[in-house]
């Protein structure tokens, strides 16, 4: 049977934003389940890109991205995580299971997208030598998450946003420079 304390503990899950920037959806990786599979875009010269996620299973979700130009050739991958990212939980305390998503001392996780990039080769990016670009999940919906990283020129805001069969990543720069990157993929796999 769920303690009354354990009840009043999911309460702060579903009201606790991940960020002072506006209103959030529920933050929990199994929220994004709809992005799990391949999706993918091609054209008549060979070129493609593939974006495969796994299903959340723990604290995460990982992801791989691979990009080719004409004829098939590989020119960019990248590594990716969607992780909760705060203090490590225990599993129990002295007053049962503690749930996951909520910290110790009742500070909520957040989800953090983290990415390392790769050239043909394996050869890391030397821009993520020292750390792996991270963004702040700051809003999830039905089929759609947001993401930020104010400290950064490019890419401050990301999206992903699911309309049926179709993924479409959004990429922008700050409003000063107006650099975005757009592009959507097909689903292929579940």
């Amino acid at each position: 049977m769920l303690r009354a304390r354990n009840a009043f503990l999911l309460l702060p899950l579903l009201l606790t934003p991940a960020s002072d920037s506006g209103p959030t959806g529920s933050m929990a990786l199994d929220d994004l389940a709809w992005l799990n599979g391949t999706w993918r875009s091609e054209a008549e010269d060979g070129s493609f890109m593939e974006e495969t996620w796994s299903a959340a299973r723990g604290d995460a979700m990982c992801g791989m991205l691979r990009n080719a130009g004409a004829h098939g050739a590989v020119n960019l991958y990248e590594l990716m995580s969607i992780e909760l990212d705060g203090p490590a939980l225990p599993q129990t305390d002295a007053d049962g299971p503690i749930i996951p998503g909520q910290a110790r001392g009742g500070a909520p996780q957040r989800l953090v997208l983290r990415v390392r990039h790769f050239n043909r080769g394996l050869d890391p990016w030397k821009s993520e030598a020292e750390a792996p670009l991270t963004m702040q999940v700051v809003s999830v919906t039905e089929n759609q998450f947001l993401l930020e990283a104010p400290e950064r020129e490019f890419p401050r805001t990301a999206s992903y946003t699911r309309e049926g069969d179709t993924l479409t990543v959004q990429l922008k720069a700050a409003q000063e420079t107006g650099r975005q990157l757009k592009f959507s993929l097909k689903r292929v796999s579940q």
